[in-house]
C-alpha cells in the first residue's frame, strides 16, 4: 500500500471515530518523511517531528502541545511500534499542517 493511501485510510478512521491501528516504526517513518519537514531520533526511542507549520501553529495557539519550536513527539514502543495514541497525535498534526497551508495560500 503506497504511503498516500496509508495516510488517507487512517484520515478516514480518525474522522469516523473508529479504533487506529497500531503502526510498524519503518511505516511511521515513511508517513512522517512524506508529510513534516524534519525528524531526529533521540535516545529512548523517541522521534521528534519538527516542521514550521507546527511552530507556526504552536505561535498562533500558545497552549498547544506542539511547544515554541513546533515539535512533536513520538515515543516508539519497543523499538518497533507506535501506539495508537501517537498515529492520532500524528494524523491531528498532519491536518493542523493541511490547514496552515490552505490559510498561508489564502493569505497570498
Amino acid at each position: 500500500m503506497s504511503i498516500n493511501k496509508l495516510i488517507n485510510k487512517l484520515k478516514d478512521k480518525y474522522r469516523r471515530n473508529e479504533k487506529l491501528p497500531e503502526l510498524r516504526e519503518e511505516e511511521v517513518l515513511n508517513i512522517i518523511e512524506s508529510t513534516f519537514e524534519d525528524y531526529e531520533f533521540k535516545k529512548g526511542s523517541h522521534i521528534v517531528v519538527k516542521d514550521s507549520r507546527l511552530k507556526k501553529y504552536a505561535e498562533m495557539n500558545p497552549l498547544s502541545e506542539y511547544g515554541r519550536n513546533g515539535q512533536l513527539t513520538v515515543e516508539v514502543k519497543h523499538g518497533q511500534y507506535v501506539a495508537r495514541i501517537y498515529i492520532k497525535k500524528i494524523l491531528q498534526a498532519i491536518e493542523i499542517c493541511e490547514l496552515m497551508e490552505e490559510k498561508g495560500e489564502k493569505e497570498s
